[in-house]
């Protein structure tokens, strides 16, 4: 199926830090690094798919690639 191509473990987002969640302003960091910590425990395990848009009303060049 073309879909399972497009699908990507998230191990490397969350490891190396790319992948975080928005930290509401009414909340410490200490205790949000500690809710982070556990969402991305579950998170790291996963697999997806990611949309990535560019503004072509700018400037940006349409991306070529495999299209699903």
């Amino acid at each position: 199926m073309i879909s399972d191509v497009a699908r990507h473990s998230h191990e490397f987002e969350v490891k190396s830090g790319m992948l975080v969640l928005p930290k509401p302003a009414d909340i410490e960091k200490e205790e949000w690094e500690k809710a982070e910590l556990k969402a991305m425990e579950e998170v790291v395990g996963l697999y997806g798919k990611t949309w990535h848009f560019w503004q072509v009303d700018r400037g940006d060049e349409l991306p070529l690639g495999m299209y699903i």
